[in-house]
């Protein structure tokens, strides 16, 4: 990997860390497989102790986090979107006429 890449990956991981937080933990019990809530936590230490982390640590909990984090987003996508398009409830009227 080139050092422009590495770089443009760990000052992207903060964003990514506010990111999962303002999802919240929600996302822990339906994912758990996913290390939402250490992509929460990373955002502190990369912002305030990034002379205490090294770039092989950095490298390395994104190669083990990142997978299932995105599969995870593109299910709770996919989910969301799911529910949006659902059909309205049966008992719920279903046209302007039945309000009346």
């Amino acid at each position: 990997m080139r050092d422009n890449d590495f770089q443009t990956v760990r000052c992207r991981l903060p964003d990514s860390s506010e990111a999962a937080y303002k999802l919240g933990s929600y996302i822990d019990e339906l994912y758990p497989e996913a290390r939402w809530k250490a992509t929460r936590g990373i955002g502190n230490p990369l912002r305030h102790q990034y002379d205490r982390i090294s770039d092989r640590e950095i490298w390395d909990g994104v190669l083990q986090t990142l997978p299932a984090i995105r599969q995870s987003a593109v299910t709770e996508i996919a989910r969301l979107e799911s529910a949006e398009q659902a059909p309205i409830a049966a008992n719920a009227p279903s046209s302007p006429e039945t309000m009346q």
